[in-house]
């Protein structure tokens, strides 16, 4: 019966093999020179102490925290809502559009920190005492809601009246300011949807009791002209549902 033997190693074979153990030896010696060179060298203990204790402060975020006494509350984090579109980011998307589009140059931008607020004055949007947008009117919120349309933010429709009575119904009803502001908050809302945005929009109707937020340094005519207005006001957080 024929058997098989293995290869036997050559001299070859292991010189090829040498380096490994000089390359162990080698490690050895860094590893040697590395642990005398520490051992010799002096240690500033105030700069070992801050490291230490800033190392200790990082894996341990507790120790961050005052120690509360006996009866004291402990706060807890606040939790930030969801975000969604950064609005300075908004701002300069929307202030560039408005400028160069002839739909929205009546349009006017207020940035405040968590939103942004697009006003079109109701001349612009509806007939004297109407809810139906005009052809104007209705091409303007359909390019805006154009550009709203891919975003998560929050939208709100707020709709405002003068601060006199100067529609053409029932001067002594006040409540006719109220719905007048309500229902062009929602028709205007209503054409953000079908315009693309695909969220819930909440309406609301302030008639004339926001007039006072109106900037000081505008002129009495556009002031008076902007207190009859619809505001869309898009929000940092991200809308609530479909």
């Amino acid at each position: 019966m024929a058997t098989i033997s293995p290869p036997k190693r050559t001299d070859f074979d292991i010189t090829r093999q040498a380096w490994l153990i000089i390359f162990a030896d080698l490690a050895a010696l860094l590893v040697t020179f590395f642990v005398m060179l520490f051992s010799m060298s002096s240690v500033e203990m105030a700069r070992w102490n801050e490291v230490t204790e800033e190392l200790s402060r990082y894996l341990n975020p507790a120790l961050l925290q005052d120690n509360p006494g006996p009866g004291t509350m402990i706060e807890l984090p606040v939790i930030a809502a969801d975000e969604g579109t950064n609005l300075d980011y908004l701002s300069g998307v929307l202030e560039m559009q408005t400028g160069k589009d002839p739909t929205l140059k009546d349009a006017i931008l207020r940035r405040s920190d968590d939103r942004i607020v697009v006003s079109f004055p109701g001349s612009l949007l509806f007939a004297p005492g109407e809810t139906a947008l005009s052809d104007r009117g209705g091409a303007a919120i359909y390019r805006l809601g154009g550009l709203l349309r891919n975003l998560r933010n929050r939208i709100d429709v707020a709709g405002h009246t003068g601060p006199e009575v100067v529609e053409p119904s029932e001067a002594d009803d006040r409540d006719r300011d109220w719905e007048l502001s309500l229902g062009r908050a929602y028709v205007v809302a209503a054409a953000l949807n079908q315009a693309g945005y695909p969220h819930r929009i909440m309406a609301y109707g302030y008639a004339d009791s926001q007039f006072g937020e109106l900037p000081a340094e505008m002129s009495e005519a556009r002031r008076t002209d902007l207190a009859r207005r619809v505001d869309i006001i898009v929000r940092l957080t991200v809308a609530g549902g479909a």
